[in-house]
């Protein structure tokens, strides 16, 4: 080493640990250098490595799984989805293309599912969070459901286990229009039971890949 391929590049993470691949298709077009100790010969035919010491930051989505650079852009896209390919590309030492590739694969195969904006809802005037919890019938499910999904001020609805079989987050302007939707509730399903949020101690966040 260092290794030329002509067509063909891998970039290489200083310090990024080797992982074996038995077997991998190059298809960018650029050079090949790598300063990673062989352990085993490479043998070239119609620029596939047939066997050889390749890094990380190209096993995940070969392999059909995700390696520790997906991972890192995952946990980058939770911090902020505005973050530029540039930049992306910058923290995990790959090509912008090779970083666009992975995030549409990682959109592809359902990792990541949309992204959306943060906002202040005290700035917006919904000063009031509360946690409802709610008795539904099974048999009522599905017409809950159907209710639930049309309210704007549901920012999210869990059925859970215990003795209330759903968990309601709100956000609204005033206690009175609180008091207005949980008594449509009620009359409609059931029985509730409203916690009013004082403080949030930590903010919704994204879960880290890794864990």
């Amino acid at each position: 080493l260092p290794i030329h391929l002509r067509n063909a590049v891998l970039p290489i993470c200083p310090g990024e640990d080797a992982d074996l691949v038995p077997d991998l298709t190059i298809l960018s077009p650029g050079l090949l250098k790598a300063t990673l100790p062989l352990k085993k010969v490479y043998k070239i035919k119609h620029l596939r490595l047939n066997c050889g010491i390749l890094p990380s930051v190209l096993g995940g989505m070969a392999l059909d799984k995700l390696d520790r650079t997906d991972i890192k852009l995952i946990k980058l896209l939770q911090d902020n989805a505005r973050y530029s390919l540039k930049y992306l590309a910058e923290q995990v030492c790959l090509s912008t293309p090779a970083v666009s590739s992975r995030i549409d694969k990682l959109e592809k195969n359902g990792y990541i599912k949309g992204y959306t904006a943060v906002i202040d809802r005290n700035a917006l005037g919904f000063s009031i969070t509360a946690f409802i919890n709610l008795e539904v019938p099974p048999g009522g499910k599905p017409v809950f459901y159907q209710f639930i999904s049309t309210c704007p001020n549901v920012i999210e609805c869990n059925c859970v286990t215990g003795k209330f079989s759903m968990l309601i987050k709100v956000a609204f302007r005033s206690t009175m229009e609180l008091d207005g939707f949980i008594g449509q509730l009620q009359k409609r399903f059931g029985t509730t039971e409203t916690q009013i949020v004082f403080s949030t101690a930590v903010e919704p966040r994204g879960i880290d890949p890794a864990l």
